[in-house]
């Protein structure tokens, strides 16, 4: 009895440990640099975390958020805000580069109050510039669960130091 309540325990932290845990320990899929990527909120813990699906990692922008249903047309960051704005689903894209260049890691559903995403062990401290034309402020934090130093965009815009390539949590605001 003993031996079955102790596996059954195991088991349990195990899997607490698995869902529980910020993206960027638990999880992750590995990314390369040209790839774009997108998760999708399914839930939200008592913490304000978004729980997401696995990241969905293309070759193509366009590919990815037509992968969410955001259409194929959409290539570049203009085209990704303007669906960003009209479809009101994706609540953020965030690039590797300045100016909205490189690989991207699109966040869709959720909404705009204050809710997080941690980000994946393959996006933690890549951030450069973010894009949401759904929320009014991204909020880039240094560490993870929103600690360490943060910089926001309004809504679009690049990352300064000491947060450019820090970013390990994104929270979003109206």
């Amino acid at each position: 009895m003993n031996r079955f309540r102790a596996t059954i325990s195991t088991a349990t932290a195990a899997l607490a440990t698995t869902v529980l845990a910020p993206a960027g320990v638990a999880g992750a899929g590995t990314v390369d640099a040209g790839e774009h990527c997108v998760v999708e909120v399914v839930g939200q813990l008592k913490s304000g975390e978004y729980v997401t699906t696995e990241p969905a990692c293309f070759d193509d922008i366009g590919d990815a958020m037509a992968a969410v249903g955001l259409g194929a047309n959409v290539d570049t960051p203009a085209e990704v805000a303007l669906a960003a704005s009209v479809l009101s689903t994706t609540i953020g894209v965030h690039y590797d580069g300045l100016n909205y260049t490189g690989a991207s890691f699109s966040v869709v559903g959720g909404d705009c109050a204050g809710g997080y995403v941690n980000m994946s062990a393959t996006w933690n401290n890549r951030v450069s510039s973010s894009i949401s034309n759904f929320c009014g402020r991204l909020r880039h934090w240094t560490g993870y669960n929103l600690t360490g130093s943060w910089q926001d965009t309004l809504p679009n815009g690049n990352l300064s130091s000491p947060v450019n390539n820090a970013v390990s949590s994104i929270q979003y605001l109206n």
